[in-house]
């Protein structure tokens, strides 16, 4: 006798959704793994990471076709697969679900035993081990929304500039700091100049609090 949840993927209850069952049409998308070339199953992650972002712009398309023409592969082929990964990575992730429970959940949805994992459902797992760590960073940057814009990147150049322009042999260090920041749905850069003596005391602010 064949159970109603293996003729039904869909009637599973999921970790990733809190016990919920599967949306309609959850199963067949993350099935599409399997009619994958096995080249692309294995190099998934490269088109997944771009969409698992909070805001999908023209350079997430950008990678997704840059993807497709390196693998020769209609694009259609792919939204599926990385519509399903979303559907089922982002709930997950905000329940910090082990990787173990999200074994269970892609073999219940694609088929397969504990014992018996699929390639497919093996490297979509591999995705989630993956994404698992940079979705629980961004929602952490996220909950500080409300708080003001977040600090997502930093880069550091130093510099010499003279110090006087009559005496060009004279010169001064100074850092040039960029910073990379996230005001509402908006992604700003600043470039400060930053003397030697407040980066000193930078650092030792930052010493002090990292260790």
């Amino acid at each position: 006798m064949v159970s109603t949840s293996m003729k039904n993927p869909e009637s599973k209850h999921l970790h990733s959704l809190g016990g919920a069952p599967a949306p309609a049409g959850l199963a067949e998308e993350l099935s599409q793994m399997a009619a994958l070339p096995e080249a692309v199953q294995d190099a998934f992650w490269g088109v997944l990471e771009p969409n698992l972002a909070a805001v999908i712009d023209d350079a997430v398309g950008a990678k997704v076709a840059a993807f497709c023409l390196e693998h020769k592969l209609d694009e259609d082929a792919l939204v599926p697969v990385v519509r399903g990964c979303r559907t089922l990575f982002l709930p997950a992730a905000r329940r910090d679900l082990a990787v173990e429970k999200m074994a269970e959940d892609l073999t219940a949805l694609c088929g397969g035993s504990g014992s018996s994992v699929s390639p497919p459902v093996r490297a979509l797992l591999g995705c989630y081990s993956k994404a698992l760590p940079r979705l629980r960073a961004q929602l952490v940057l996220d909950s500080l929304d409300d708080f003001g814009p977040v600090l997502e990147d930093v880069r550091l150049r130093v510099d010499h500039v003279p110090t006087s322009r009559h005496a060009p042999q004279t010169v001064s260090t100074v850092a040039l700091l960029s910073l990379k920041y996230r005001d509402d749905a908006q992604r700003k850069r600043m470039t400060v100049q930053v003397p030697m003596p407040v980066l000193r005391k930078l650092k030792s602010l930052l010493d002090a609090v990292v260790k």
